[in-house]
């Protein structure tokens, strides 16, 4: 909200890459969750739902969209689950029905649960969680050879840190995780960071700026 203030922002993008709850993944992280899977969700869509009303009272327009993550699939084998089958999609369907009465919130619909790709100022972006989608030089144009589409920019999570790189003019693009580390999975895995999230301006030219937020 406050750099709305400072670009005088007209719409806000609210992009969900997944990883909204800790599932069933790994059954030490099963074992480590403070909340059992059905309590997460319901924070996860109480959490989400204020983040964007709250917005929904500065901004013109709030787009929402989601894209699932490997953390939320309903079995511990990854050959085993099926494509849809995450339950980050419950959460960003259960955002959209608590604020389906707020007239200037949308919820984007993306190709599938996996990836969306959406319009701002007339420069094409796309959302993907990551777990399909290397952030490398290969994992960028096997997504654009896929979609069919030159984008400004790709954003994903997956990966739980901020990062921006660029290959061929299309802006990569990490952002971070509410959740952090410091559980045992992610202490075994010696991977660390604060809670963080990233904030993107942009305008009829493209890109403008990048805000990370790190969250104590």
């Amino acid at each position: 909200l406050e750099l709305q203030k400072i670009h005088n922002s007209e719409d806000c993008y609210v992009l969900s890459l997944g990883d909204q709850i800790s599932g069933i993944i790994h059954k030490t992280i099963q074992v480590t969750n403070r909340e059992n899977v059905v309590e997460q969700v319901k924070i996860a869509t109480e959490l989400i739902s204020s983040f964007c009303y709250e917005h929904t009272k500065v901004f013109n327009k709030v787009y929402f969209i989601s894209a699932s993550g490997n953390h939320s699939r309903l079995t511990t084998v990854k050959e085993n689950a099926m494509h849809d089958d995450r339950l980050d999609d419950i959460v960003s369907w259960c955002v959209g029905l608590k604020l389906s009465h707020i007239s200037n919130f949308i919820m984007w619909n993306g190709i599938d649960t996996s990836m969306s790709v959406f319009n701002v100022r007339g420069k094409t972006y796309v959302a993907v969680h990551g777990d399909y989608d290397d952030f490398s030089k290969s994992g960028i144009h096997k997504l654009i050879s896929m979609i069919r589409v030159f984008p400004e920019a790709c954003f994903m999570g997956h990966l739980h840190t901020i990062a921006v790189d660029e290959v061929n003019e299309v802006k990569m693009i990490k952002g971070g995780s509410l959740a952090g580390s410091g559980d045992s999975f992610t202490v075994e895995k010696r991977l660390s960071g604060k809670a963080s999230q990233l904030v993107a301006v942009a305008d009829s030219s493209g890109l403008t700026a990048y805000y990370p937020v790190y969250l104590e």
